[in-house]
């Protein structure tokens, strides 16, 4: 079989926990392994707490890039 297709999930902008972040646990969490290797990147204010729901949520740490944010 062939290698999964790998996709970037991106999101620029993350400030609260609620629906963006569910929205990107649930596409990374139920996207078919066999067939997409799914890497999260997301710039937020919220590093440390957005990373432990999505990880307490099934996303593996190695799949989560928190890139710096950087005011205006």
């Amino acid at each position: 079989m062939d290698k999964p297709i790998r996709i970037a999930l991106v999101c620029t902008s993350l400030n609260q926990l609620g629906g963006r972040d569910n929205h990107l646990k649930n596409m990374y969490l139920n996207l078919d392994e066999d067939q997409f290797k799914v890497f999260l990147f997301c710039c937020t204010s919220l590093e440390n707490e957005f990373k432990e729901f999505m990880v307490n949520n099934g996303v593996k740490p190695e799949d989560l890039v928190l890139l710096s944010r950087f005011k205006k």
